[in-house]
């Protein structure tokens, strides 16, 4: 057996589970900054990763969603002049095709889509052509394609902000940055009124976070080398007893059965360092997880949550490459580390 690894060295990439047993990788940038319009499909079943002969419009730090029949959106980021993308792309996987079904009212970088409990698809925030960090949505209906404005504005503008569905099919903002400041609020927006309300306060300022909901219904926040947990029930955030000296940008979160795994990150405080240390937030608890740090560190990299519980971890800035076509999985029940292998 070979390790198995992408087909192009990625960072700002996305990936999307495909079924269960194939992964879609979109976009991002080569190790010499080149916005990438190039996707490929990753087999888990044989380690392999396939090319698509299509392209799709350059674009990096892009949202990638699934959509219902299998198929994936493709929704802003930056396109090779660093400029907001407004096109709004549908993968085929049947086909393997991508084709531009809408455009955005406004193009949008460092947003948040989120698919809600309806099939439509809600985009907030970001920031425009001219710079400027947005206050407004947008919601794209998956059966026509036709994309509205929420008309009511979100209650603050918000860049790097996350968004993350609760059990009740509403949605939580959270932080994001404006200017040269952070927020340290957040939001909830109601699809069945269209409404941004309920301000909630965060235990601290957050940009550049993760906020991944857990298997009990409640929503985990991490940046700064702190974290909080967002409880539904009491619409109130908690500060977890828990700090780490390292501030983290560019790390993921994922959730596995039972637990949320953070993967690496840059170290700002330390010329930009790459992380190695992940960690495993279980019940509030912090589990530190002994492992090869030179296979795990990385920043800027994708990673996606698979259907047994595991964790599929691709490309990404290491400590020796500003990109890597490195492809990693995560063993939740073995809480271990193992580069994906593929059949020769």
């Amino acid at each position: 057996m070979l390790h198995a690894t992408l087909q192009s060295a990625r960072v700002y990439h996305r990936t999307t589970l495909l079924g269960h047993t194939r992964v879609l990788t979109t976009g991002g940038e080569e190790a010499d900054g080149v916005v990438l319009d190039t996707a490929e499909v990753l087999d888990l079943e044989s380690g392999r990763a396939r090319r698509i002969e299509a392209r799709h419009v350059a674009r990096t730090r892009h949202d990638a969603v699934a959509v219902k029949h299998g198929r994936v959106l493709l929704v802003g980021g930056l396109d090779p002049f660093g400029t907001p993308v407004s096109d709004v792309e549908l993968f085929d996987p049947t086909h393997g095709t991508f084709s531009v079904v809408a455009r955005l009212l406004q193009g949008r970088a460092y947003h948040q889509t989120t698919l809600l409990e309806d099939g439509s698809v809600l985009i907030t925030g970001g920031v425009d052509h001219a710079g400027n960090t947005l206050d407004t949505a947008e919601r794209i209906d998956p059966d026509t394609w036709a994309i509205v404005a929420i008309p009511s504005r979100m209650l603050a503008q918000r860049r790097h902000h996350r968004a993350v569905v609760l059990e009740d099919g509403r949605v939580l903002i959270t932080g994001g940055g404006v200017g040269d400041g952070q927020r340290a609020s957040a939001e909830i927006f109601d699809p069945r009124t269209a409404q941004f309300n309920h301000p909630v306060a965060l235990a601290t300022n957050r940009v550049i976070h993760t906020a991944t909901r857990t298997h009990d219904g409640s929503v985990l926040l991490y940046s700064n080398g702190t974290a909080e947990v967002f409880q539904p029930k009491h619409a109130r955030f908690e500060r977890l007893p828990y700090t780490r000296p390292e501030m983290r940008d560019g790390h993921t979160a994922s959730a596995t059965r039972d637990a949320v795994l953070i993967v690496g990150g840059v170290i700002p405080l330390f010329d930009e360092a790459v992380s190695g240390a992940p960690l495993l937030f279980q019940n509030g608890t912090v589990i530190d997880i002994a492992t090869d740090e030179t296979l795990v560190g990385r920043a800027s990299h994708a990673a996606v949550e698979l259907p047994d519980g595991n964790v599929l971890i691709t490309g990404g800035q290491t400590t020796l490459e500003t990109a890597t076509a490195d492809v990693i999985l995560f063993e939740s029940g073995a809480r271990r580390f193992r580069q994906l292998q593929r059949w020769p």
